[in-house]
């Protein structure tokens, strides 16, 4: 992947913690025959999705993210934070595929 020009993460990179996040906040794993396991993601680390965010939204021209309390953020943007840990996500992970969370980001 190429790298971004004028990046700098002091001026880019969203100014929350990598958690804890919203409540609210799972990965749901379902596999055939076993019962629906629900995992509470409140207190995972997703730099991952962090570091996607950060690319999509310095190439999108938007703004720093400015909230400080990663608890506060909305929801909808923390389940996309989650997108790269759930099963299987790395062999679907491609450039650009991130783009999407960038409104959920807009009132932080």
């Amino acid at each position: 992947m190429p790298s971004v020009s004028g990046f700098l993460p002091s001026t880019h990179a969203p100014l929350f913690r990598n958690g804890p996040w919203p409540a609210g906040l799972k990965l749901t794993i379902r596999v055939a025959g076993l019962p629906v396991l629900s995992l509470d993601a409140t207190r995972w680390g997703l730099c991952g999705g962090m570091t996607f965010l950060t690319r999509d939204s310095v190439q999108a021209g938007q703004p720093q993210l400015c909230a400080r309390d990663s608890s506060r953020i909305p929801l909808a943007l923390a389940q996309h934070l989650r997108i790269p840990v759930k099963p299987d996500a790395y062999s679907k992970v491609k450039p650009d595929t991130h783009s999407d969370f960038i409104p959920d980001s807009v009132p932080i």
